[in-house]
């Protein structure tokens, strides 16, 4: 190890074998290979294979050493690369981050490639780019699968991750409405065909993401509620007295209507 006490020595067999990796260090160089000789030149970078007929002393060659920080959010981690000399091998691996697609690492404006020479001491940083996908609008069924609704769907939109959008109504540009179904009124929208997912309201603003994969089309279900109908009591003749209060009922649950409180004299209900 440049000629210090540090050595390693590894046995190779039937002349053939493959090199460890260097566990050297040199405080602010940069390992570059492994030369026949002290001072030499590289004949061997890491993990080599070597064919040998006799024992061969290998000594470390180190290079001056530029830094190069990489920032991934606020994550650092720090390269020597020889000076002068393309990064290389040594370029980070593409990062992952959930609901993003990684756009390269990036000096400014640059972005740095396996073949960018090293001229100095650098930072570079990740560029992330958030994923889109497409909401779309479908049907919602009933136990026998068949669609509840009638009429139009509002068209698919576009989400991306991470940013806010508002969810439809069923309105079309003139205010009519698209879709109906007997008896019931929308309610807004649902993760599931069967109405057992999660439920936003009409015209939500949508701050949450449904995937994280480009590309995708997530599907939310027209949701409904049974209308509210009100019924009014009447006496009905002449001389009958007493009062009743409104009834309200759910369309399609069956209800008893209020027990009468009118009073004629003479007369039965």
């Amino acid at each position: 190890n440049n000629g210090t006490d540090d050595t390693v020595q590894q046995k190779i067999y039937g002349g053939k074998g493959t090199l460890p990796a260097n566990a050297f260090t040199c405080d602010g160089k940069v390992f570059v290979g492994w030369a026949a000789s002290a001072g030499g030149e590289v004949l061997y970078q890491d993990g080599a294979a070597v064919t040998l007929e006799a024992d061969l002393d290998l000594y470390a060659v180190w290079a001056d050493a530029y830094t190069v920080t990489f920032d991934n959010d606020g994550s650092t981690t720090e390269v020597l690369v020889p000076q002068s000399s393309a990064i290389g091998s040594r370029l980070p691996a593409a990062p992952a981050k959930r609901g993003y697609t990684f756009g390269g690492w990036f000096s400014g404006d640059t972005q740095l490639t396996a073949e960018t020479v090293i001229t100095g001491d650098m930072t570079c940083t990740a560029k992330w780019t958030a994923i889109t996908y497409t909401i779309a609008f479908d049907y919602a069924r009933g136990d026998d699968h068949t669609q509840l609704a009638t009429g139009t769907l509002p068209g698919p939109i576009s989400k991306t991750f991470g940013v806010e959008v508002r969810l439809p109504n069923i309105l079309d540009m003139d205010g009519e409405i698209m879709l109906t179904r007997d008896g019931y009124v929308f309610a807004g929208w649902n993760t599931k065909a069967d109405g057992t997912g999660k439920r936003y309201s009409i015209n939500q603003l949508l701050n949450e993401d449904f995937t994280f994969t480009e590309g995708d089309t997530i599907y939310l279900y027209d949701m409904w509620t049974p209308s509210k109908y009100t019924v009014e009591f009447f006496h009905g003749a002449m001389g009958v007295t007493g009062k009743m209060d409104k009834q309200t009922l759910t369309y399609d649950v069956t209800s008893f209507l209020n027990a009468n409180e009118f009073i004629r004299n003479g007369y039965r209900f």
